[in-house]
């Protein structure tokens, strides 16, 4: 369902020059076009418009939140919302070239909020994962992945996992690994892809189960399976660490716990126009070899 934008908050990395200068002059562009600004508060101070500063995570009646940055912008805006229905129109600062959530040229700014505020354009839902621990402590959605790794700090002497994977009650995989990854089909594209896992398109409702070097060989292969899947991952030994999106969860996971990882109720919304390129596309050119690393 399109809705009249009327309100619009935007982010971008605050050490990032080209997105700060990008975010204050599109700031002022849609002033002039009669709408409701705000700006993320890091940002409100770096750009000194204090008087447009507002903390994300306390977002509620707003119709669009832009993101000039690359998918770790994107992450860090999802994470700091708390309100999964205002939608997301991400504009392309990503500095290495590879992002893969980004819509929007910076170039083409301007004409894309010319087509949403006419309503020509989409929405797409990204699901997200979350888990609870031990069937009682819920913690945070995560857009990407959630990932179990030792909470030992890593070296020559930091132990393997021993973990046990159960997907619907039935056990596939008990070994030692160096890290589990649950990924959603966006995270497919970042952590789960570097350690070897399949590309999936966003839209199959599916997830991501990857052993990261385990011990035997057959536990290499990751899992696709429905979203609609309970994932359950016993911890036997040592102590674990969880992290989701990058972040690391404030509690450590001891032996015999158990770590429950299912579809969230929450979905990121992103804004969709046509022309832009597809999900087969982007990825093949964000794939390139001559593509990664410039700047």
């Amino acid at each position: 369902m399109r809705i009249v934008i009327k309100s619009v908050a935007l982010t971008a990395p605050p050490n990032y020059e080209d997105a700060m200068k990008f975010t204050k002059d599109f700031a002022r562009f849609l002033q002039r076009l009669g709408l409701t600004v705000f700006l993320e508060r890091n940002v409100a101070e770096r750009l000194n418009l204090q008087t447009l500063a507002i903390d994300l995570s306390e977002l509620d009646d707003l119709d669009l939140l832009i993101v000039a940055g690359g998918d770790g912008s994107i992450l860090y805006a999802c994470n700091q919302l708390t309100n999964s229905s205002i939608p997301i129109l991400a504009i392309d600062f990503s500095r290495k070239k590879v992002g893969f959530m980004t819509e929007i040229k910076p170039e083409n700014a301007k004409d894309a909020i010319e087509q949403i505020l006419t309503g020509n354009y989409t929405i797409e839902l990204r699901d997200k994962i979350t888990a609870k621990l031990n069937n009682k402590l819920y913690l945070p959605d995560a857009l990407n992945e959630i990932v179990i790794t030792s909470s030992k700090p890593l070296g020559v002497a930091t132990p393997m996992l021993h973990l046990k994977v159960q997907i619907d009650n039935t056990i596939v995989a008990d070994t030692y690994l160096d890290a589990l990854i649950a990924s959603t089909t966006t995270g497919s594209t970042a952590h789960s892809l570097s350690a070897g896992g399949p590309i999936i398109t966003p839209s199959l409702n599916a997830f991501i189960i990857k052993c990261v070097n385990p011990l035997e060989l057959p536990y290499r292969v990751p899992f696709v399976i429905p979203t609609s899947s309970k994932i359950n991952v016993t911890i036997y030994e040592p102590t674990a660490q969880i992290v989701m999106d990058g972040r690391s969860f404030d509690k450590e996971i001891r032996p015999g716990d158990v770590l429950n990882i299912f579809k969230s109720e929450n979905a990121v919304k992103f804004i969709r126009l046509e022309g832009i390129t597809d999900f087969y596309e982007r990825v093949f050119k964000k794939l390139t070899v001559s593509k990664i690393g410039e700047e």
